[in-house]
């Protein structure tokens, strides 16, 4: 259904938080749901990638987060 499995790089889970918005270099996502899987991955659905011939097109790509303002 186009869920991709992402590996953070950071301790701040709320980037993979349902509403927490990603860039890939190509546009920006939202994330609709997030569970975490072993080994520090997530299985991160966003709002706008709901196929897998989308997701697959987004295997590889590095995503980033939104400046965080704590």
């Amino acid at each position: 259904k186009g869920g991709l499995v992402v590996t953070l790089v950071t301790d701040r889970v709320e980037r993979v938080q349902p509403g927490a918005r990603l860039h890939d270099g190509h546009g920006w996502h939202t994330v609709g749901a997030s569970r975490s899987l072993p080994q520090g991955k997530w299985m991160v659905q966003f709002d706008d990638v709901t196929d897998r011939t989308t997701a697959e097109s987004m295997s590889g790509r590095l995503l980033w987060g939104e400046p965080v303002q704590d």
